[in-house]
């Protein structure tokens, strides 16, 4: 079981992508808005960050650049950028530059969420998550 943090502004997103983690048996916490710090009580390091990349409230900011404060407090996490933007030309590049892991393309399709499932388990894959 892996510790997964999901940070994004919509609701029933993450309402969705909580639950389709805890399916596949990871302790979730998930929260709206990356820049206004994160909870105290979550104590333990996350394995994994999914991230939305637009936050609206704080439109001046992007998911790529909370990757670089988050990388200070969770420098072992991998990160995961799931947004409706990733369909836009060079934007998958341009985050892998600034530290994302992987980039899922976040659609009006269920599937979107089975793939972030998939792709943290492939983040995952041979390390020993306890």
């Amino acid at each position: 079981m892996a510790k997964i943090l999901v940070i994004d502004p919509s609701p029933s997103d993450r309402e969705i992508l909580e639950r389709r983690l805890k399916e596949a048996r990871h302790d979730v916490m998930a929260i709206a808005n990356p820049f206004s710090g994160l909870p105290t009580l979550w104590r333990n390091r996350p394995d994994v960050i999914v991230l939305e990349e637009v936050f609206p409230s704080h439109p001046d900011h992007t998911g790529a650049e909370a990757i670089a404060d988050l990388k200070k407090d969770y420098p072992q996490a991998k990160f995961i950028i799931f947004s409706e933007a990733a369909s836009k030309p060079g934007f998958v590049e341009s985050d892998k530059a600034r530290g994302a892991d992987a980039v899922v393309e976040k659609t009006a399709h269920a599937d979107c969420f089975n793939a972030v499932v998939a792709e943290v388990a492939e983040l995952l894959q041979g390390r020993m998550i306890l």
